[in-house]
């Protein structure tokens, strides 16, 4: 049996604070990209948490971090960045 891939995604808000979620794949690697793409603009993000619904309005985000890396990603994407201070 294949193992489900796990992300965990971080959501740091515009107050400062920040949440930390864990989850498997939820789409197969070719729907992944327009999955993104819809994320990018949707005014909400809803999750699905423990039994309960959680919706968070993007207005209170100010970046959201995924690790892994998706293997798909959209075309605008820069690929192979490094950060530097």
């Amino acid at each position: 049996m294949a193992e489900t891939r796990k992300y965990l995604l971080i959501i740091r808000y515009t107050d400062g604070n920040s949440q930390k979620l864990v989850f498997p794949s939820q789409t197969d690697h070719l729907k992944m990209i327009q999955r993104i793409e819809k994320l990018l603009t949707t005014p909400n993000l809803a999750f699905e948490v423990e039994g309960r619904l959680l919706i968070i309005s993007t207005r209170h985000i100010r970046n959201v971090e995924i690790f892994p890396s998706p293997p798909k990603l959209p075309d605008t994407v820069i690929r192979n960045v490094h950060l530097v201070d």
